[in-house]
C-alpha cells in the first residue's frame, strides 16, 4: 500500500492505532513496538503483548524502503506494509498455549469453539496429554421411550471429567424380531494422569448398569 508524503502517520501515530487494537484485545495487557530487520525492504517493528507471563506477536507493520517505491515508479510516495495474525489474537483471548493446535485435526481443541453465537464466550480447556481408553457398550433398546440424550446424560454423570467422547458407532436390527440394538464407543482420558484398565472397568460397568436399570435396555456386555 503506498500512500502520499503529506498523509504518512509519524511512528508515534502508528502507535497510537495499534494501541487501540490493543485496549480491543485485552486491556490489562502491556505494549511495546520492537524494531526488527526481518527483511531488506522493511523498517519493520513488531507490536508485541505481554500477558499472563507470555509474549506474543499479534501484527507487524512497517514502512518500505524508498528504493522499492521508487522502482516502483511512486517517487513521491511511501509505502506501508501491515499484517494481522489471527492465530496469534485468538491465542491471546483464549489463552492458547500453541499455535500449532490451529493447524491440528484433534476434535478435543476443534468442538471447544463449535458454538451456536459468535458472541459466546470460550474458556479453553487445555487438552490431555495422556492416552486414552477406549470402551464400547452394546445393548437392544425398548420398544418404546429410550432417548440418546438420556443415555448420553447418563454416561456424563457416571464417568464425569474422566469421559472424552460418546459416539455411535453401530445400528443393528434383527431381521426377525425388528428389536434394535445400538452399539457406543466411549473414550476415557483423565487430564492429569494415564488411567489403568481397572480404573476405567468399574466405571464402564456402572454405566452398563445405570443403563439397563434406568433406561430399561437389554444389555449385550
Amino acid at each position: 500500500m503506498s500512500v502520499n508524503k503529506k498523509c504518512m502517520t509519524s511512528p508515534g501515530g502508528n502507535t497510537s492505532r495499534l494501541s487501540i487494537l490493543k485496549r480491543k484485545i485485552r486491556s490489562e495487557m502491556t505494549m511495546k513496538l520492537v524494531d526488527l530487520k526481518a527483511y531488506a525492504f522493511l523498517k519493520y517493528s513488531n507490536l508485541s503483548m505481554y500477558g499472563d507471563t507470555k509474549t506474543s506477536f499479534p501484527t507487524q507493520n512497517g514502512t518500505a524502503t524508498q528504493d522499492v517505491t521508487v522502482s516502483a515508479g511512486a517517487h513521491n510516495k511511501i509505502g506501508w506494509a501491515f499484517g494481522l495474525g489471527l492465530e496469534r489474537l485468538s491465542m491471546i483471548l483464549y489463552n492458547i498455549p500453541d499455535i500449532r493446535l490451529f493447524w491440528s485435526e484433534d476434535e478435543r481443541f476443534l468442538k471447544q469453539f463449535d458454538i451456536p453465537h459468535i458472541d459466546q464466550k470460550v474458556l479453553f480447556q487445555p487438552l490431555s496429554k495422556y492416552p486414552p481408553l477406549v470402551n464400547d457398550i452394546s445393548f437392544w433398546l425398548p420398544r418404546k421411550g429410550f432417548s440418546e440424550n438420556d443415555f448420553l446424560d447418563l454416561v456424563r454423570t457416571v464417568g464425569g471429567d474422566l469421559v472424552e467422547k460418546v459416539s455411535l458407532i453401530d445400528c443393528f436390527t434383527h431381521p426377525k424380531t425388528k428389536e434394535v440394538s445400538n452399539c457406543y464407543r466411549i473414550t476415557y482420558r483423565h487430564p492429569e494422569r494415564t488411567l489403568t484398565q481397572e480404573e476405567v472397568r468399574i466405571v464402564h460397568k456402572a454405566i452398563e448398569n445405570g443403563a439397563e436399570q434406568e433406561l430399561g435396555v437389554k444389555g449385550r456386555f
